[in-house]
């Protein structure tokens, strides 16, 4: 798996227990294709990018979303950033 090579150790920790509900990214010009998988039950991290990792020939943006609200992003085959939960005063929820 090479996608989850490019997400920083201290993110790939904070999320490794979490669980993903939704899977999905854009390819093509202009976006003008995508797919979006929703995962009931929710998998784990490692298997939601295992998902990812199946399209990366064709991936131009992606995202999972985690059950706690939590968002991760990618450009190409190579993280962006991780968004946690944020309450409406900005504080990071648990």
């Amino acid at each position: 798996m090479e996608m989850i090579k490019t997400v920083p150790s201290e993110i790939r920790k904070k999320v490794s227990r979490g669980k993903v509900i939704l899977a999905g990214f854009g390819a093509g010009p202009g976006f003008a294709a995508q797919k979006t998988q929703k995962f009931f039950p929710p998998i784990d991290f490692d298997c939601a990018m295992a998902w990812l990792e199946g399209f990366r020939h064709v991936i131009k943006r992606a995202r999972l979303e985690f059950k706690d609200g939590s968002r991760m992003y990618f450009i190409g085959s190579e993280f962006e950033r991780y968004e946690p939960k944020h309450s409406f005063d900005g504080k990071e929820t648990k």
